[in-house]
């Protein structure tokens, strides 16, 4: 189970976050977390990795004053009706509970005719050699798609995008069970 707004907060904490930060001082982070955010499922470090490619791509996309919002909330939907659904459609199509994730910038946007390619391998339109290799948001789709998640996006040139990504929220006690499961993983051996 991931606690996204423990990977939110630590990696704008990180060093990482700190010089996307320090590069472009100007961008003002807004951040509204929300409290008692059910767990969601899928692994930390992957989910890590999410994050921080969508918050890089953020920074990356304003030259100048801006504004990057990062915000969680729990909401029902539909899987269907996430937006591009990266993993395997549920048997039962009800409506269950994601625990959300929103990146939005108010950066140059991505154009109208690129949206539908910007998941596939080495799509960039960062000068070449300034960063990235065109992989991040590629990293992101496959990770969610592993997770069942799913991620949305929403652009206008000139006017910034939107990243709304979605994991499966645990069921209640989910986090009671994940600590009891981590409790036998415990040991009273010497590693070597």
């Amino acid at each position: 189970p991931i606690s996204v707004n423990d990977v939110v907060r630590e990696i704008l904490q990180s060093a990482c976050g700190r010089r996307l930060h320090s590069g472009q001082p100007e961008v003002l982070v807004i951040t509204s977390l929300a409290q008692d955010l059910p767990l969601a499922l899928g692994s930390s470090p992957h989910y890590y990795q999410v994050v921080m490619n969508l918050v890089t791509n953020a920074f990356e996309a304003m030259s100048g004053p801006g504004q990057l919002t990062v915000a969680t909330r729990c909401e029902k939907r539909a899987a269907e009706s996430a937006g591009f659904f990266c993993g395997i459609p549920a048997a039962d199509p009800v409506a269950a509970n994601y625990v959300m994730l929103e990146v939005a910038d108010t950066g140059e946007g991505i154009p109208a005719d690129r949206l539908g390619s910007i998941f596939e391998p080495f799509v960039s339109s960062k000068v070449l050699g300034r960063s990235g290799s065109g992989l991040g948001l590629s990293v992101v789709y496959g990770v969610l798609q592993d997770m069942n998640g799913h991620v949305d996006v929403q652009s206008e040139p000139g006017a910034g995008t939107r990243f709304l990504v979605g994991l499966p929220a645990c069921h209640a006690g989910g986090a009671a069970q994940a600590s009891a499961e981590d409790g036998d993983l415990a040991g009273t051996g010497t590693v070597l």
